[in-house]
């Protein structure tokens, strides 16, 4: 929430948000997981229409997607906002707006091989620790 401002909302009555969480047990780089405690002190969980598991494998395939299709080079954690901005989509009333935030550079990618590296590989170091590209 913008301090001194309504909810959003109050003023957008049809605005649903929500949050993208690794599975149980994985690590994908920069998204955290509510259940572990994790939770800004800006966020408000009480605006949340819902939380919506991604795994690795998903992550790294929409954030390669991303940047075929669209050309936007980000990393595995916007790649699991997309994939959740997906299946929300797909569950969506027709003519629903989606929109989902990059808040990535992908230029830290580039020598972690994201966008042509062995797929099998990188979930793995994904789920075997914190991978910091």
């Amino acid at each position: 929430m913008v301090y001194g401002e309504d909810p959003i909302e109050s003023r957008f009555i049809r605005v649903k948000i929500w949050a993208a969480e690794p599975m149980p047990g994985e690590k994908v780089t920069g998204l955290r997981s509510l259940e572990d405690g994790f939770t800004p002190e800006v966020m408000e969980t009480e605006l949340l229409a819902g939380r919506v598991l991604v795994n690795s494998r998903d992550s790294i395939i929409a954030a390669r997607a991303l940047a075929r299709i669209s050309g936007i080079l980000a990393g595995p954690s916007t790649g699991a906002t997309l994939a959740v901005a997906l299946r929300v989509a797909r569950d969506a009333e027709p003519n629903s707006n989606i929109v989902f935030i990059a808040c990535d550079a992908g230029w830290k990618y580039f020598s972690a091989g994201l966008g042509d590296g062995n797929l099998d590989e990188m979930e793995d170091a994904l789920e075997g620790d914190v991978f910091w590209w």
